[in-house]
């Protein structure tokens, strides 16, 4: 009777587990239809916010505003280097001039891999680094929402296989 038991506790266990990760498969994935953008701005660029991130890149983050929006409908895409194999990247709203607080790339993060000028979402993958910077050997793609405020909100991360072209820290060799 108790191997019964164990027997259906176990059956019950694998069946909640298997729809558990079906569900998950059937999650979809976020697309840019799904977060449109009503307008686009196409007016002049507002004086650049000086916070601490634009203090310390004001001349890239200035030249970024002069192009036009490329994202999000009124943002402009900001990209340095940072050093060997590389870059960090950033937005910046033209019409107010903030940058948001959020950067990619850099030796830990993922790296922005698609956008477009008449979507919030923004989607970026790399490697998974653990708290001390270390690479776990996991690889994700990332989905990113640019709210009202100015902050980007992670809507999603899905493990996938590492591309054969990237090296430890997610960049293409």
């Amino acid at each position: 009777m108790l191997l019964y038991k164990l027997g259906h506790i176990s059956g019950l266990m694998l069946g909640i587990g298997l729809s558990l990760v079906l569900q998950a498969a059937e999650t979809p994935i976020p697309k840019f239809k799904d977060y449109p953008v009503n307008t686009v701005y196409n007016g002049a660029p507002a004086p650049l916010v000086m916070t601490e991130m634009a203090k310390t890149f004001k001349t890239r983050l200035r030249e970024a505003l002069q192009g036009k929006p490329v994202f999000a409908g009124e943002y402009v895409q900001a990209t340095w280097g940072c050093g060997t194999s590389c870059g960090m990247t950033t937005f910046v709203n033209k019409r107010t001039g903030r940058v948001a607080e959020d950067s990619f790339g850099g030796e830990f993060g993922p790296y922005v891999t698609d956008y477009k000028l008449n979507s919030r979402l923004l989607v970026a993958e790399g490697a998974i680094m653990d708290k001390d910077g270390q690479d776990t050997g996991k690889y994700a793609v990332y989905f990113y929402l640019m709210q009202k405020n100015g902050q980007f909100k992670l809507l999603e991360k899905r493990l996938i296989p590492r591309p054969e072209d990237a090296n430890h820290d997610g960049l293409p060799d």
